[in-house]
C-alpha cells in the first residue's frame, strides 16, 4: 500500500505513479523497492504507507547532507 488510502489501489494512486515515473521506487516480482537502496519496502499500514517511508527517508537524506556539508563529522 503506498499512500495507506483504502479508497484506491496502488494501480491508481497517482504518487505511486509519479514515484514510479521518476525512478524514486521500482516494481520487482510485485514488490515496491527504493531506488537508490534496491530494499523492498514495508506495507506500513496505518502509519503512512510505502509513501511515509520515502519521505522519512529524504528528510534523514538531507539532515546527513546538511551534517556533512557543515563539516561536522
Amino acid at each position: 500500500m503506498w499512500c495507506d488510502a483504502i479508497g484506491h489501489t496502488r494501480r491508481d494512486c497517482a504518487d505511486f505513479t509519479e514515484a514510479l515515473r521518476s525512478n524514486v521506487v521500482y516494481l520487482r516480482n510485485g514488490q515496491v523497492h527504493e531506488s537508490e537502496t534496491w530494499e523492498a519496502l514495508r506495507w506500513n499500514i496505518g502509519r503512512g504507507g510505502m509513501k511515509r517511508l520515502m519521505e522519512e527517508a529524504a528528510v534523514q537524506h538531507a539532515e546527513a547532507m546538511h551534517y556533512s556539508a557543515s563539516g561536522r563529522d
